[in-house]
């Protein structure tokens, strides 16, 4: 109600972080979509009423592992005058009471980690630690970010990033961390970093044949190898899904190979 004073429909439904449509709705009618509507009941009678409790549920706990055919079946033996479109209320009816009344089923939350697709961060307060610069105590902030399928990891001073999240970050329900500035507010796209990318390159005068965001991503990606981190922890950290994807930063480095040749085996050669 407050951003449509002093904007557009437009602009106040997109920094309310909903559609257009659903603005205009609301000035049509402020209340809510369904307000306190009680709920439906059956529109016709119960087939299974008079046989689920007394039929149905005994051969449930007689035989937990029956499949709901086998229960259709000997149901339309036992009555057959019970219409054959009972079928899926059947199904529907046999799921509910196994969810409540069946056997406990064993639950396994799989810690499977597909490369480049899960990241873990957190944010750490260092004043605790007691550094000290020149004598001063250092109250400083550590963003610390892990790959989980590689587990590289990396941590830096975090408060860009907090202060990002504090005073630059538009408010907006969406998850993605960067997002754009004016309406409509949506996560940066790849076409947009590219654009900045470029427009950053040509200010500093930097000449070559590729100058957007996969000259950065070749960049960091020969730092990391020349870090001396594995190709599987440089796949993670470019998002690759194997490890044929890198292959292609293991560029053979003549300086590390002289430096190799000139080690002293001391006759074991």
């Amino acid at each position: 109600m407050t951003l449509k004073k002093t904007h557009s429909v437009e602009v106040a439904a997109a920094k309310a972080g909903f559609s257009r449509a659903t603005d205009y709705r609301l000035n049509r009618d402020p209340s809510a979509v369904s307000p306190n509507k009680a709920p439906r009941g059956r529109r016709r009678p119960d087939p299974l009423a008079d046989i689920f409790e007394s039929e149905v549920v005994p051969i449930l706990e007689t035989s937990p592992a029956i499949r709901p055919v086998g229960v259709y079946k000997e149901l339309m033996r036992r009555h057959p005058d019970l219409d054959p479109g009972v079928r899926r209320t059947l199904e529907r009816r046999i799921r509910a009471w196994r969810a409540a009344h069946g056997p406990d089923r064993e639950v396994i939350f799989r810690q499977k980690h597909e490369p480049g697709q899960r990241g873990l961060s957190d944010f750490t307060h260092m004043g605790a630690l007691g550094v000290t610069v020149a004598g001063r105590p250092l109250d400083h902030m550590l963003y610390h970010f892990r790959l989980a399928w590689s587990g590289f990891a990396h941590a830096r001073v975090g408060q860009t990033v907090l202060r990002y999240l504090r005073e630059v970050r538009p408010v907006h329900p969406e998850r993605r961390l960067f997002l754009t500035l004016k309406a409509p507010i949506r996560p940066i796209t790849r076409l947009v970093i590219k654009e900045i990318v470029r427009i950053r390159v040509n200010r500093l005068g930097i000449t070559g044949k590729r100058r957007g965001p996969h000259a950065l991503r070749h960049g960091a990606a020969q730092h990391l190898l020349d870090q001396g981190l594995s190709m599987k922890a440089v796949g993670d950290y470019l998002g690759h899904r194997s490890v044929a994807a890198t292959s292609v930063y293991a560029k053979v480095q003549l300086k590390a190979l002289r430096e190799v040749a000139e080690i002293d085996l001391e006759g074991l050669a």
